[in-house]
């Protein structure tokens, strides 16, 4: 399972495969030597069995791993208190941002691109989690299904909903740092959820564009 931001060629794809399959097997062989119990589960689900979809199946995992209500302060910690196992590496040069594995014999792997920005790689994991938990199989949807569970997990509903109403750049900015999100994500959200129409979003994106925010975003605004 991939999340990247454009295409690559297999001939990349199959040389960071390798080079994970090296790692996947030092993984192994380390986890042979070390007694490794999990704190907390890490569900599988079939979303087709959620009427609620992929928004219900986060809304779950957050409460099987009794986080609290709001903005989730380490992604990471809950993760790997489930049992997942979660590397850092350089995969630039094929544009991968994450890469999940379920294999036969070991916890959850996920391998994360080290040089994406914070909130991207916070997203990466949420998503690449999000795969983990929603699909054995390959599926035409799952992309889009592993991008609303991350964004559910990570901005539930029930708690962000009132604040998007209406939402601004400036408040985008200044929402960043408390839910450790992107500005680009946020308006992603406000717009799934009806909290503001589609003329107003692309005003937003319009103001991204022109300053240059879709390229990197600043940690706030003045």
């Amino acid at each position: 399972m991939f999340r990247k931001k454009a295409s690559v060629g297999q001939k990349s794809i199959d040389k960071l495969i390798a080079e994970l399959n090296i790692r996947i097997a030092h993984i192994r062989t380390f986890l042979g030597s070390v007694d490794f119990t999990p704190e907390l589960p890490f569900p599988s689900y079939d979303i087709d069995d959620f009427e609620g979809g992929a928004e219900e199946v986060a809304n779950n995992i957050r409460r099987a791993w009794y986080t609290p209500r709001g903005p989730i302060k380490s992604l990471t910690e809950y993760a790997e208190r489930a049992g997942c196992l979660i590397v850092h590496c350089d995969m630039d040069e094929t544009k991968i941002d994450g890469v999940s594995y379920r294999i036969a014999g070991l916890p959850p792997i996920i391998f994360l691109n080290k040089n994406q920005p914070a909130d991207r790689m916070r997203f990466s994991l949420a998503h690449e989690i999000g795969h983990l938990v929603l699909h054995r199989y390959p599926s035409p949807d799952m992309e889009r299904e592993a991008d609303e569970f991350a964004s559910a997990l990570l901005m539930p509903k029930s708690d962000i909903a009132p604040d998007l109403s209406g939402l601004t750049l400036e408040r985008a900015a200044m929402m960043k740092p408390t839910w450790r999100v992107s500005m680009a994500a946020l308006i992603v959200r406000a717009t799934t959820l009806g909290r503001i129409d589609k003329n107003r979003a692309s005003n937003l994106w319009r103001q991204m564009s022109s300053r240059g925010f879709r390229i990197k975003e600043p940690e706030s605004l003045n």
